[in-house]
């Protein structure tokens, strides 16, 4: 299996030169259609921003074979730097799974699991969960120079993943983010390509859904107003 690194992005399976992330104006998505919770904002301001935050939903209901275009990927993953970054440390690794790669990390996983004594139901399920998904996205947070750092690179690179979300949503596709396992990140930072003392924030799984998602009532956020 051959692995492209361009840009902290490891692509498994080709090989290819330097992928761009073009972020403002080269292309127009077609939202689903808009939410009738969130329409205008005072004043009489279209407010799509705020209609695909809310729209939002996470789904695992993915057609597992139909692929997902690579400049699609490259910038879904590009949104992701537009997080805020305190220091502008740059801490985002992804490694983009498809194809044999998916397996084979799955396999990795599951290897680990099995080592440490983990049931053999879950490892097995482990093996062939991330082909559930044509792209599964593995990031990760590099560590930082001090612990504060490393913390602050960890929030950037959450806030990459929602900021990859809402893109995911913009191009009408399903995504689900998930956690990784527990005990295997050696494992999988060395299997993506990441530095050994990175943190994984999570796997994003990515393609076409097979079916609508229903919109989900959210409780409102508990909130101290202080002043």
């Amino acid at each position: 299996m051959q692995t492209e690194h361009t840009h902290d992005v490891t692509f498994a399976g080709e090989l290819l030169l330097r992928p761009r992330f073009p972020l403002q104006g080269e292309w127009v998505a077609k939202p689903r259609s808009p939410s009738s919770a969130v329409s205008k904002a005072p004043g009489g301001e279209s407010v799509q921003a705020a209609q695909s935050i809310h729209r939002r939903t996470s789904g695992m209901t993915i057609d597992r074979e139909k692929p997902v275009d690579r400049s699609v990927i490259e910038r879904i993953v590009g949104a992701a730097q537009a997080a805020p970054n305190h220091r502008k440390t740059r801490p985002l690794r992804v490694a983009v799974l498809q194809g044999d790669a998916r397996l084979a990390f799955g396999a990795a996983v599951a290897a680990v699991m099995e080592a440490n004594g983990e049931d053999a139901n879950k490892a097995e399920k482990a093996r062939g969960k991330y082909g559930r998904a044509p792209v599964v996205l593995a990031v990760a947070s590099a560590r930082g120079e001090t612990g504060l750092e490393t913390s602050e690179n960890g929030y950037a690179v959450a806030a990459g993943i929602q900021n990859m979300l809402l893109m995911i949503e913009a191009f009408g596709l399903t995504a689900l983010w998930s956690s990784p396992v527990k005990g295997a990140e050696a494992e999988m930072n060395a299997f993506c390509g990441f530095p050994e003392a990175a943190t994984m924030i999570g796997l994003v799984y990515l393609g076409h859904g097979t079916r609508g998602t229903p919109p989900r009532d959210r409780p409102a956020p508990e909130v101290n107003w202080l002043g």
